[in-house]
């Protein structure tokens, strides 16, 4: 299971790490602490700039959340993950929107850890 991020102060240190842009969504990513194996954190982040109406909001925030459920084995053991939702989740396919995720932990984990092909492909499975 992924714990939530619930600090602003983590939000904001997650913006300073890597990002990924996708039609949908926005992926933040940092590592806490080199060679810190605890569990990957994640949060999300909806705004009335992105969608004014209340009912949007929690539509994006629904099918987010749902995306990231299924993700939680991608996600790499001692790292934090914001998405940042764009206009596009409110109408891309989910299908697409889990591919677009897969291909965004690929960007921001390219540099690293060879280990992590063995994550994505029980995300895109």
């Amino acid at each position: 299971m992924v714990e939530r991020l619930k600090r602003r102060q983590d939000f904001l240190a997650t913006a300073k790490g890597y990002k990924a842009v996708r039609n949908g969504f926005v992926l933040e990513a940092r590592e806490r602490d080199p060679g810190h194996l605890g569990q990957a954190r994640a949060g999300l982040t909806v705004t009335k700039r992105v969608a004014p109406k209340a009912v949007e909001r929690n539509r994006m925030r629904r099918r987010l959340k749902a995306l990231l459920l299924i993700a939680q084995d991608a996600l790499a053991p001692g790292h934090d993950y914001v998405l940042v939702a764009r206009r596009g989740a409110l109408s891309e396919d989910f299908a697409d929107l889990r591919t677009s995720l897969a291909s965004a932990l690929r960007q921001v984990h390219r540099h690293r850890d060879p280990s992590r092909k063995d994550r994505e492909q029980n995300l895109s499975s």
